[in-house]
């Protein structure tokens, strides 16, 4: 499930929460606040698929020390993946060739009049297999993918054929696996 509008403004307004209602203070000690009832956190995961996804968890307030990894801070909203945007515009993805580091959220961003896709491919046999296909995205719509994994990643607009308006990823240090059709 991709990390959608609806999630992105939950996660913001349980931080704004947060934050009013004084649940972190800058020494860090949440029990200041005269409760000792469960603070609500948000934490981002990855699934095998790929795709970032949302998970709510409930923990005790802790007096500071140390967070592990992927662990968010009451009222500090929680870590987020790096981004890169490919733009779609006339038939294109640009730019057609993107590289990101592993566990990298890429977002295409229709600056077009006209409605277009992303759908997952495997032009040639070095490419990464991988299952994504968005839904038509119409004019300032965006859709996203976070590639967990080095790869390369091919992808098309189903709207306009892999002929006409296709791109790669590459993920870490991955080269490409050959030309792609719309080149």
């Amino acid at each position: 499930m991709p990390l959608d509008r609806r999630a992105i403004l939950r996660l913001g307004s349980l931080s704004l929460a947060g934050v009013v209602a004084g649940c972190a203070d800058q020494g860090g000690d949440a029990t200041e606040t005269g409760t000792d009832e469960p603070v609500e956190t948000t934490e981002i995961t990855g699934n095998p698929g790929g795709m970032v996804t949302d998970t709510e968890t409930t923990g005790s307030p802790s007096g500071g020390g140390t967070e592990s990894p992927g662990e968010t801070t009451p009222g500090a909203g929680p870590p987020l993946p790096s981004g890169e945007v490919v733009e779609m515009d006339g038939t294109a993805f640009a730019p057609m060739e993107l590289s990101v580091d592993p566990v990298t959220e890429v977002r295409w961003v229709n600056r077009d009049g006209v409605p277009h896709d992303v759908t997952s491919a495997q032009f040639n046999d070095g490419a990464t297999a991988w299952e994504f296909e968005s839904e038509t995205l119409e004019q300032d719509e965006e859709t996203a993918y976070t590639f967990e994994e080095a790869g390369t990643y091919e992808y098309y607009c189903s709207i306009h054929g892999q002929s006409t308006m296709c791109g790669v990823v590459l993920v870490g240090d991955a080269e490409r696996a050959g030309s792609l059709p719309c080149e």
